[in-house]
């Protein structure tokens, strides 16, 4: 009985994997992505750059490139590009990547992003250069 409930959970955890790599990345203006770079942007801005700020409005969300899934290297990862107000009223460059199957235990979409001139400690190189 052990061993049948094994291989059931088994084809269902392989099931949701095919199904999560049939599907593909998010578009860079899904409502969702956009959504979770500016509530992260806006609940841990303190850390980042010293002080609170806010990200008030998102402008120009352009794909900047697409590298595709393949055999060998499993994760499609999309480019994007935006401009964005801050809530000091400046006008900044956002650099954001969509990696799909790259979420939790590596299904799901993961998004990693970057706001030209407040990434101090250059995490995504000079000017999110690793992002762009």
């Amino acid at each position: 009985m052990k061993c049948r409930l094994f291989f059931a959970a088994a084809a269902l955890l392989a099931g949701i994997a095919g199904t999560a790599q049939a599907a593909s990345t998010p578009p860079c203006t899904a409502g969702g992505v956009v959504n979770s770079v500016v509530n992260r942007f806006d609940r841990y801005s303190h850390r980042y750059i010293g002080y609170p700020m806010t990200i008030t409005a998102v402008e120009d969300i352009h794909e900047r490139r697409i590298e595709r899934m393949e055999k060998q290297y499993p994760v499609e990862r999309r480019y994007c590009g935006a401009s964005v107000v801050t809530s000091d009223g400046e006008r900044r460059k956002l650099w954001y990547l969509i990696e799909h199957n790259f979420g939790f235990a590596g299904l799901g979409s993961s998004v990693e992003y970057c706001v030209s001139g407040l990434d101090r400690w250059h995490v995504y190189g000079a000017a999110c250069k690793s992002l762009r």
